[in-house]
């Protein structure tokens, strides 16, 4: 069927019922199958918006017209990788130093 019309999450991020400053992010999409029951499944990163709002709704949408869905359970889970940092790539001089004092030495007087 065509991916359009199945149904997909959203977040919406908010401070406040009456605050006018939203966030909406894509959480998922729904994974057809020909079993009775189809997943909706999907991961999101949360921005800094989203870390400080004080609400978060998760939408599903995209349901076409005419078309009742059940929702059996919803899970939102914290993903979490092992990332292995990259050591910073070493600087390597273009040229050399320029050995320049910083002023000019007076010559030391020779013994006669």
């Amino acid at each position: 069927s065509d991916p359009a019309s199945c149904a997909s999450a959203t977040m919406r991020y908010s401070y406040g019922i009456t605050d006018a400053t939203h966030e909406y992010d894509p959480a998922g999409v729904m994974i057809e199958s020909e079993n009775e029951w189809n997943t909706l499944t999907g991961e999101f990163t949360v921005s800094a918006f989203a870390a400080g709002a004080s609400r978060a709704t998760l939408y599903i949408n995209g349901v076409p017209e005419g078309i009742n869905i059940q929702i059996d359970s919803v899970s939102i889970l914290p993903f979490r990788t092992t990332h292995v940092p990259t050591p910073p790539t070493p600087v390597v001089p273009t040229r050399s130093p320029t050995n320049k004092p910083i002023q000019e030495l007076t010559p030391m007087p020779t013994g006669s």
